[in-house]
């Protein structure tokens, strides 16, 4: 039976590139603990189109068997993109990266503090070899060379990292790693998200329309 599996795409704006990567959940005899296997699938260029994007990455996704979900990364494009990934087999759930220490939910998006993406996954990375951990990302032997040293290099020289990728400033290190860590800590963020609220449903199941609420999570 195949593995349950969250892929994330991260849509970059008219200058940078797009990624999609996908965190395979491995099975665990626990409910609370839980391993994931990460790999980046596919990366787009700053040329192709947003159609194009979609097409490719519903196509990609649609050959595996098991459950899928995909989380759309919307945050430089808004929703009428999001809208191109919509399709009747996998279920979608859109976030925005937000300054807000809170996490809130708009329109079906979750609107996700940048700071607890990076936390996020650099906790799962940081529990990957820790018997008694609750969670943990192991690598697939795929993985691209710019996934690697972005892993090696959170992982060696965080304090120095982080601010880097945070910072609009940064165009050199954005440029090479923005499009692959948003997507990368996008899908550890979801799958996170599922195993602690594990009644919660992606916004579309299908092609279906959103109530306009606002609903704000806290501690």
């Amino acid at each position: 039976m195949a593995n349950e599996m969250i892929y994330s795409v991260y849509i970059g704006n008219t200058d940078e590139k797009s990624c999609l990567c996908s965190l395979e959940k491995l099975p665990s005899a626990s409910n609370t603990k839980q391993a994931y296997k990460i790999e980046d699938i596919a990366d787009f260029s700053v040329e192709a189109d947003y159609p194009r994007i979609a097409i490719q990455t519903i196509d990609i996704i649609k050959k595996y068997s098991g459950t899928k979900y995909l989380v759309v990364d919307q945050t430089n494009v808004g929703t009428s993109v999001t809208d191109l990934f919509l399709n009747d087999s996998i279920p979608v759930q859109p976030i925005i990266a937000v300054n807000s220490p809170l996490l809130s939910q708009y329109e079906g998006a979750f609107m996700v503090p940048k700071i607890d993406l990076f936390n996020n996954m650099l906790i799962l990375m940081e529990e990957t070899n820790k018997s008694q951990s609750v969670a943990s990302v192991h690598e697939s032997p795929r993985l691209s060379s710019e996934l690697i040293q972005l892993l090696v290099d959170l992982r060696t020289d965080r304090k120095t990292v982080i601010p880097r990728l945070l910072s609009r400033e940064n165009k050199d290190l954005s440029a090479i790693y923005n499009h692959i860590y948003r997507a990368f800590a996008a899908a550890c963020w979801y799958a996170e998200y599922q195993r602690k609220n594990p009644l919660h449903k992606p916004v579309y199941n299908s092609i279906t329309g959103m109530s306009r609420n606002v609903v704000v999570f806290k501690d």
